[in-house]
């Protein structure tokens, strides 16, 4: 919910402060929103607040990870399944995260 947040805050910032330079392309095609890439990557404030609420999801979902494999440790569900679906899991967090 913190990403959607984020987006939804981004992007309102973006219509707010810089809705023209947002819209502009250099074919002279007219826009009537601006992209997401756009909103979050080339304007101060909204990039800063965009990786913050990334870094803040990422780090909550990264403990949910440990947390699931430690209880599932715990009732004696070491199979390599269990490894397996933790590492992938923990792989895609840390994909996000580092974009």
């Amino acid at each position: 919910h913190m990403a959607s947040f984020a987006a939804i805050l981004c992007y309102g910032i973006t219509m707010w402060n810089q809705f023209e330079d947002s819209v502009y392309t250099h074919c002279n095609v007219w826009n009537l929103l601006p992209s997401f890439s756009s909103t979050i990557g080339n304007y101060t404030p909204q990039r800063y607040i965009w990786r913050y609420f990334v870094g803040v999801s990422c780090t909550v979902r990264l403990f949910s990870v440990l947390m699931f494999a430690e209880n599932l440790k715990r009732f004696n569900r070491k199979g390599p399944i269990v490894q397996i679906l933790t590492f992938m899991r923990m792989s895609e967090i840390l994909g996000l995260f580092l974009l």
